[in-house]
């Protein structure tokens, strides 16, 4: 949260869009959202009302990494620039 204030000082013109990985997807307005971490389209739903994306920052709870299968974060991180990526 700290560093979403941090940026809202910063960038003030800016519009910053907040996502959350929980357990559905919803709006928390104003520009927050909850995302379901088992909704494979969940990012797009969150991000269907932004025109364009300027400038994109992820962050992760760091974790052991899996050699064979993708953890939640980096699951989540490929559905994020799938979604980016087609818009």
């Amino acid at each position: 949260m700290a560093l979403a204030l941090d940026c809202l000082e910063r960038f003030q013109d800016a519009r910053i869009v907040r996502i959350e990985i929980a357990e559905r997807t919803r709006s928390d307005p104003p520009d927050a959202w909850q995302c379901d971490r088992n909704d494979a389209r969940g990012f797009e739903t969150c991000l269907k009302a932004c025109a364009a994306i300027d400038c994109l920052l992820f962050l992760s709870n760091p974790g052991p990494l899996e050699r064979d299968r993708p953890g939640d974060d980096e699951l989540q991180l490929l559905r994020l620039a799938k979604t980016v990526s087609a818009g």
